[in-house]
Parts: C-alpha cells; structure tokens; sequence
C-alpha cells in the first residue's frame, strides 16, 4: 500500500504555525477545509483494512511504501501507529533501503494499492495487479491506456471505499 494525503495543499511560508503542520521552517503544510478531519478518516480507514485482512489472513505481510519522504512518511506512520500487528508490516522508503531493495519488495508483492504515480509504474512493471487510487489525470492516461481503468478510482470524484479495496487485495 502507497498512501498519499489526498486532502494536503502546498505548502506555504509563514513565520509561525503548528508544529504539526512543519515541514521545513518556514514553510508549513495546508489544508483544505475539513481537510484535517479527512486526512483522519481515510488513516483511520486505511489501517482499519490492513488490520481487517491481516485478520483474516494470517500469513499476509504489508508493505507500506514511502514514495515522496517528505510528503508521504506522515500519512505511512500515522496508519502504522493505527495497525495492530505491526510485526506483519514493512515500511519501504528511501530513507531505509535501496533503489535495487525497493525495486526488489515490488517484485515480492502479490499486489499494490496505491496512490503514487511512480509506485503505479513501478507495480505495473512488477507485472503485479493495481489499484490505483487516482489524484491527477496522469493516472486516468496510464491506466486507460492499458486498459484497466477499471482499477481505477478517483478520489475526488468518488468515496474511497475500503470493501472494494479490500475485495481487490483479497483477489
């Protein structure tokens, strides 16, 4: 699973701000409005399902992927925070492992959700199954291309639902 905080704007500078919303002084992190309690619910969510199926499947393992460091590390370490089973969980991402061991946990993987463009390109030369949760046309243009826009959910067009995510994984 790649996530991605759908709901964060630029960031913007200001001399003063939460910390929580820093990204590197002075520059702080926006959001939409409400785009804070979205940002909760889709984590929530997202580690409500992992725990689901590793519930149910008890020799699954989990790959969180860290596409974008200082973007994505936030939203991939509030859903481990949230996961149960954090033995059955990996976090991938620059930070800690290679470009040939990431390419490598791709290769490993029965298949992906993700809402990176590079980890789309990277599962489907994986030749690994995709679902990709869609936050710009290039996403449309890829998948359409291949043929699998069925794969395909737009997040600002269409509710994030977890049971089609999780039907898929479980496929």
């Amino acid at each position: 699973i790649c996530p991605k905080d759908f709901y964060c704007y630029p960031i913007k500078p200001r001399f003063f701000g939460k910390r929580e919303d820093l990204y590197h002084y002075p520059h702080y992190y926006t959001y939409e409005k409400n785009g804070k309690k979205r940002y909760k619910s889709f984590v929530e969510n997202m580690a409500g399902l992992i725990n689901e199926i590793l519930e149910d499947n008890k020799k699954m393992k989990v790959k969180l992927i860290v596409m974008e460091s200082q973007m994505d590390y936030k939203i991939t370490k509030d859903v481990y925070e949230l996961v149960e089973n954090k033995n059955r969980i990996e976090i991938v991402s620059r930070e800690t492992h290679s470009i040939n061991e990431i390419l490598s946990r791709f290769s490993e993987m029965k298949c992906l959700v993700s809402s990176r463009y590079h980890a789309v390109l990277l599962g489907v030369r994986a030749r690994i199954p995709v679902l990709v949760l869609s936050t710009d046309e290039r996403f449309d243009y890829f998948m359409k291309d291949l043929g699998l826009e069925r794969f395909l959910i737009d997040v600002y067009k269409e509710d994030i639902n977890m049971s089609r995510i999780k039907r898929f994984i479980e496929k």
